[in-house]
């Protein structure tokens, strides 16, 4: 979950990528891209820090 601008931005994972307001994606960029207009690392937009293994 991700708060941008006072929206609460919620992505949920999947198998194979995420989803994220009803849509299924393929990386966590696209998504931030989506959010925010610009194009970010997707990972570090949300907050991630590690990666899960």
């Amino acid at each position: 979950m991700r708060d941008w601008h006072g929206t609460g931005h919620t992505v949920t994972v999947l198998d194979k990528g995420f989803e994220y307001d009803g849509r299924a994606w393929r990386s966590l960029s696209a998504i931030a891209k989506a959010i925010t207009g610009a194009h970010w690392n997707g990972p570090r937009f949300f907050g991630l820090t590690e990666q899960c293994s």
